[in-house]
């Protein structure tokens, strides 16, 4: 069974029960987490079909009280890194290129 702290790559391939176990684990936490609302500014990339299932933010809402621009790549949550990584790539290197051009100038 999961022991609290051990690595996400433990979760790499546990099927079954052991797998259920720790999947409602993380829902209890996610549960009791008490997130606030960020007022900086977001990138928030979306997974066209997850769009399509969740709405546009994702859920994301209540939680961002500052600006927030969407970039959406083709897929759905599992397949859009495996499948779709050129497309993510360039949409991550938009949003670095941008927090790159927009920080202040060193003195």
């Amino acid at each position: 069974a999961y022991q609290e702290g051990e690595g996400f790559e433990r979760l790499v391939g546990i099927q079954g029960p052991e797998r259920a176990e720790l999947i409602q684990r993380y829902y209890l936490l996610a549960l009791r987490a008490q997130l606030g609302s960020y007022p900086g500014k977001v990138d928030l990339i979306v997974a066209e079909k997850s769009e399509e299932l969740h709405g546009e933010m994702l859920g994301w809402e209540p939680h961002l009280s500052g600006s927030c621009r969407i970039h959406r790549v083709p897929g759905d949550h599992d397949t859009y890194i495996r499948e779709f990584n050129r497309e993510l790539g360039e949409s991550l290197n938009a949003v670095c290129k941008d927090a790159l051009a927009s920080r202040p100038a060193a003195r």
